[in-house]
């Protein structure tokens, strides 16, 4: 089992604040993890960024966005 924890670096600000395109991320990642998703929560923040989480059925994916700083923190388990 492995633990990744890594930040993304000069991100385009408007995915970076785009919830769908966060969800979908993750989403995406799990697939091609081939992780079986239980499910995924979101939340956009007032007046950017964005926190996913994908809870799989090994552990979870999780991504939080900083559109101001252009960066995004992500961690896999």
């Amino acid at each position: 089992m492995k633990h990744i924890l890594f930040t993304l670096k000069g991100c385009p600000y408007s995915l970076l604040d785009d919830e769908s395109h966060v969800r979908e991320v993750l989403i995406d990642a799990a697939r091609l993890s081939q992780s079986r998703l239980l499910d995924i929560s979101s939340h956009k923040f007032d007046p950017h960024g964005v926190t996913a989480i994908a809870l799989l059925a090994e552990s979870h994916i999780s991504m939080h966005t900083w559109p101001e700083d252009g960066m995004a923190v992500c961690d896999v388990f």
